[in-house]
């Protein structure tokens, strides 16, 4: 689901994303960005010296030695650097704050009735965020972002 969010954050600014899976990236180069959550299996190759890495709070032991710009998001811990706060589950939607690096906004995530749906949500936000991505372009997005791309 974190691929399918930030794909469509980047959409929404006029951007073209290109996904490598872990296993392809080989490395990677200053420059290139690797987005890691707690389900992914940290297998070599680690994100490279320069890589912007944005990575699940609980992974940053694992790769705090990798010399990766290293940010770190959580739906727990107020010490990553981007936060979802005040999580919410009501009627057919889930509903957080994105606290991080100055920032705060509140987001809606309509037909996604579930609080597993903002992990993935925090971890594009904070990538998008990463790469450049405005924040008022990427709070649009993440609130307008269709249920049918997660569950078709």
């Amino acid at each position: 689901m974190t691929k399918a969010l930030l794909a469509w954050i980047v959409q929404s600014c006029g951007r073209e994303l290109e996904l490598l899976p872990l296993t392809e990236m080989k490395g990677g180069a200053a420059g290139d960005m690797a987005v890691f959550t707690s389900e992914d299996f940290l297998a070599e190759p680690l994100p490279g010296p320069g890589m912007d890495c944005i990575a699940d709070i609980r992974l940053r032991p694992e790769l705090a030695s990798c010399g990766a710009h290293l940010v770190t998001f959580s739906d727990s811990s107020d010490s990553a650097d981007f936060t979802a706060r005040n999580i919410r589950v009501a009627g057919s939607a889930a509903a957080f704050e994105i606290v991080g690096i100055g920032l705060i906004g509140r987001v809606r995530l309509n037909g996604m009735a579930d609080r597993g749906a903002v992990l993935p949500a925090i971890a594009a936000a904070a990538a998008a965020l990463t790469a450049g991505v405005p924040f008022a372009i990427m709070m649009d997005a993440l609130n307008s972002f269709p249920a049918s791309a997660y569950l078709g």
